[in-house]
């Protein structure tokens, strides 16, 4: 499904495609640029006839395992599906989305990394049910990382590098700051790629796309837009004629 698809009326990109889902019948995912708008991706959901399902977004290291979606607003960080008929959706605006898919199983998830997420290293919690729980192999499940606010852009305290001190990567992903130890530059993609790498998870089975949400105009970033930042709609899921 291409980001220019010809449910758009839009000359601009609405959604970001992913290369390495792209020849997995079925599947539907894409990042939303700052022109998909919460009213276009339930049109675009509907005419896929696929049910929408939000998360009520907490920053934590929750996820909510789901077979069938009923309307009550799940608390947490990730949604995690087997079933078909669903679009998992999380919202970001600097934070590092990312979807996950194991075409075997057929078990798919959307993940919102933020850096207390990742302090409590939700995406490995994530992936740890996907293959204990659900019996995913690891070796095929796959990641797209999305845009994010680079590690250059965001500029985080000491309480926050505080909060990766019990991790096994440490501090993997903070950088110095030009104005000494009180002040940090955090890329979220490097500390949660090398959280995947402990576990086992090779670059062949990551795909990144590397855009900075403060840098470019096409995605909102909180620390850029402030309260006028929207949201990024990152979505997955399967159509129900699914092989």
């Amino acid at each position: 499904m291409s980001g220019k698809g010809k449910h758009q009326n839009d000359r601009h990109l609405l959604f970001w495609p992913i290369s390495l889902f792209e020849d997995i019948p079925g599947l539907i995912s894409g990042f939303g640029t700052r022109y998909l708008t919460k009213k276009k991706l339930e049109s675009m959901s509907a005419l896929l006839a696929l049910k929408l399902v939000f998360i009520d977004q907490i920053h934590s290291d929750k996820f909510q395992f789901i077979d069938s979606h009923g309307g009550q607003l799940l608390a947490g960080d990730a949604l995690i599906t087997r079933a078909a008929g669903l679009l998992l959706c999380v919202r970001t605006a600097d934070c590092l989305p990312v979807l996950i898919v194991e075409p075997k199983t057929q078990v798919i998830a959307a993940v919102h990394c933020g850096w207390r997420g990742t302090a409590q290293q939700l995406l490995l919690k994530v992936v740890n049910f996907m293959i204990n729980d659900l019996r995913c192999a690891g070796e095929d499940l796959l990641f797209a990382f999305g845009p994010r606010i680079c590690g250059h852009c965001y500029e985080v305290g000491q309480e926050v590098r505080k909060a990766f001190a019990n991790q096994s990567t440490k501090f993997i992903g903070f950088h110095s700051h030009r104005q000494g130890e009180r002040k940090w530059n955090f890329d979220l993609l490097e500390a949660n790629l090398a959280q995947l790498r402990e576990a086992g998870v090779n670059r062949e089975q990551t795909e990144v796309i590397d855009q900075c949400t403060y840098h470019h105009s096409d995605w909102w970033s909180y620390r850029k837009n402030g309260l006028q930042a929207g949201r990024l709609f990152n979505f997955i899921g399967w159509r129900t004629e699914k092989a």
